[in-house]
């Protein structure tokens, strides 16, 4: 898999390319496309504050490896995990990254995904250690329901720390 990891780059290819248009940046801000630039730009902001997401999980001391992962073709339903931590101390951190307006909520139906995420990734994988969910939201995680289905949750002012 490869990504487009330059911020400059990914947000000229998305927006200064179009042609100019009275109204398009009023538009443009309401639409899905926006949305999905938004929460990609978040995860590439997230995937390049990983040492500070290691200390703010309290394991900037511990020896890691990170990817993202995806699950094995032919596997119904798919998954991806955005950002996998692969710690010498017999854990994983399982890291999802939401970008949100406002404080996160964890729906019944987002819940079932994450936990169907990490069977899916312990079975495929045959990893024997912790499995811990976290996400990463810039305003932090809304106390509800299905919020204790993630064991930790960072915001972004973690990142620039």
């Amino acid at each position: 898999m490869y990504q487009l990891v330059d911020p400059f780059v990914r947000f000229h290819l998305t927006f200064m390319t179009r042609p100019e248009e009275v109204g398009y940046w009023s538009r443009f801000v309401t639409t899905p496309q926006h949305s999905s630039w938004a929460g990609l730009a978040f995860e590439q902001v997230c995937a390049s504050h990983l040492d500070q997401i290691k200390q703010a999980l309290g394991i900037s001391g511990v020896s890691t490896t990170a990817s993202s992962w995806r699950s094995k073709p032919g596997v119904s339903p798919g998954a991806q995990i955005d950002l996998i931590i692969d710690r010498a101390d017999g854990c994983v951190n399982l890291c999802e990254m939401k970008f949100s307006a406002t404080e996160y909520s964890i729906t019944r139906s987002y819940a079932s995904t994450l936990t169907a995420r990490r069977e899916l990734f312990r079975a495929q994988t045959g990893t024997r250690k912790a499995l811990y969910l976290t996400i990463i939201t810039p305003y932090g995680l809304a106390p509800g329901e299905y919020a204790s289905t993630v064991q930790q949750s960072l915001t972004i002012d973690q990142l620039f720390c």
